[in-house]
């Protein structure tokens, strides 16, 4: 029980971690896309993660990533991953950061629904109230309780996020099924953003134009590359096998945190009632959701 309590702990402890990282990444690509294109700037991004990743999987142990790479599953888990991700830079083109991530965070209901029905995992009334109090925290966070925000950005961008929304919480789900099996995480990982950049660059190749690489562009690519993508991508994947799916996906709206910490520090966005209450909403929802 000791054993089971403490991998289950160090699970959680993990997916903070990556959820503290991607949290960091919606003011940054907000930020870039002042300097790049979304279609260059996603393409760029996992271009970077696999040139670093992929090398080191190869070196230590060749036959783990093949075997990875060869996986249907992974090849789907590429697709979902290429098409979230793309659809959200596009997305944020035209609609605010804060929107953004609400909307993509929508993955957390569709992740808990999923996973009721495939993975047989439990959702009885008191984990589902938890998931919807926790999101509705984060509502309360990008909104400041005022409905009249929802209406700014354009229905575009706004639908092409929920979208992203929807195909991470496919994602989260067959993430936690492939992650039961035995596998070496640097290998599956590395496999995965392998398709990832190869259908994003599909995705992008038709609309990508001539980038001016400015201390801006590298600093937005190296730090999505690095800090939101292979880091936190590790982090999770550890953490997911020892956690439930639906579990991990409620963690992942810590992201809204952050990036609420960060607009404070950084962007000197004003400290409300509203956001203190809704950070309590999260965390009470998180709590509930973790009680047997």
């Amino acid at each position: 029980m000791k054993s089971y309590n403490k991998s289950k702990s160090r699970g959680i402890i993990l997916t903070f971690m990556a959820a503290t990282l991607w949290g960091t990444s919606f003011p940054v690509i907000k930020w870039g896309l002042t300097y790049i294109s979304a279609y260059n700037f996603v393409m760029l991004r996992f271009l970077i993660s696999i040139l670093v990743l992929v090398p080191i999987a190869i070196i230590i142990d060749r036959k783990d990533f093949f075997t990875h790479f060869k996986e249907k599953y992974i090849i789907l888990l590429g697709l979902l991953n290429s098409l979230s991700y793309f659809l959200q830079f596009v997305g944020q083109q035209w609609t605010t950061a804060t929107k953004t991530a609400l909307l993509t965070n929508s993955s957390v209901i569709f992740a808990a629904i999923l996973s009721y029905f495939w993975l047989k995992e439990r959702l009885n009334y008191f984990k589902a109230s938890g998931i919807i109090m926790a999101f509705l925290g984060v509502f309360l966070i990008v909104t400041g309780g005022r409905l009249e925000i929802l209406q700014s950005g354009t229905v575009i961008g706004d639908l092409f996020c929920l979208v992203s929304g929807v195909s991470w919480g496919f994602y989260i789900v067959i993430s936690k099924k492939i992650s039961n099996q035995e596998s070496n995480s640097l290998s599956f990982i590395s496999a995965m953003l392998m398709y990832t950049f190869l259908f994003t660059l599909i995705f992008s190749f038709p609309l990508l134009v001539p980038v001016d690489f400015s201390f801006e562009v590298y600093f937005a690519i190296l730090y999505t590359s690095i800090f939101c993508t292979i880091l936190p991508f590790l982090l999770w994947y550890e953490g997911l096998k020892t956690i439930q799916a639906s579990s991990s996906a409620t963690y992942l709206l810590l992201t809204i945190i952050v990036a609420a910490i960060i607009s404070i520090t950084l962007l000197s966005e004003s400290f409300t009632l509203t956001l203190v209450f809704g950070a309590i909403l999260i965390c009470v929802g998180i709590w509930i959701v973790e009680t047997k």
